[in-house]
């Protein structure tokens, strides 16, 4: 009689997370390091989604001097390839999107180095990443005024941000950006989640939805 299939809850970067995984392979290691008088296990897992059949493989590890509030020893997991907590937007790479195949393109660029940084969890990376994407973005549109104030008045003043927004605009996604570079700021994943929201919706107004505007065929009113 062959042994049931053993089966277990992981994040799958197509499917998402908590999804069930068929295990194809565990491998445990123990340590211990007696000059530093502590000890851990590493246990590595080789996984199949049980949905699109992805492989991937997880690391869960814990020592004995990691330990919560009460005391408890903290499990820290790790996928390779990286755990996906936000998948990037389709226009960046689809057929109809203005950055199709243009591989050298900034935006395209600096954007592919951001969701790098968020599923490694470099948080201020991506923060000075945004940044910088949307400083890109302002040189492009209305020139460089040559400090990123002027910059900023001037992108505004163009009527790029819409005046609701401009508060946002300034204090939370360019600020983040300040303290990350200047100031040692290390956001949360919920804030750079949030500044992902805000840049990609500048550039779907630029450069996404004028593109698709001028493919779309809209019937003609008859005369």
């Amino acid at each position: 009689m062959s042994e049931p299939i053993k089966t277990m809850k992981a994040h799958c970067n197509s499917c998402g997370p908590h999804r069930t995984h068929v295990v194809l392979k565990t491998v445990e290691r123990h340590w211990d390091d007696d000059e530093g008088r502590i000890d851990g296990t590493d246990v590595y897992h080789l996984l199949e989604c049980g949905g699109c059949e992805r492989i991937t493989l997880r690391h869960d590890s814990w020592n004995s001097y990691e330990t919560d509030e009460q005391g408890h020893q903290t499990t820290t997991t790790v996928y390779f390839p990286p755990a996906i907590s936000r998948k990037q937007p389709e226009w960046l790479t689809n057929f109809d999107g203005p950055f199709f195949l243009d591989f050298r393109n900034p935006i395209r660029r600096l954007m592919t180095e951001i969701y790098s940084a968020l599923q490694n969890d470099s948080h201020a990376l991506a923060a000075m990443g945004i940044r910088a994407l949307i400083e890109h973005v302002m040189v492009e549109k209305v020139r460089d005024e040559g400090t990123i104030g002027g910059n900023i008045n001037k992108f505004i003043e163009a009527g790029y941000i819409a005046p609701k927004s401009q508060e946002l605009f300034r204090g939370f996604l360019i600020e983040s950006g300040h303290a990350a570079m200047h100031r040692a700021y290390f956001p949360k994943a919920s804030d750079i989640l949030a500044m992902l929201d805000i840049a990609e919706s500048i550039i779907e107004t630029i450069y996404v939805h004028p593109r698709r505007a001028d493919s779309a065929k809209i019937p003609k009113r008859n005369s």
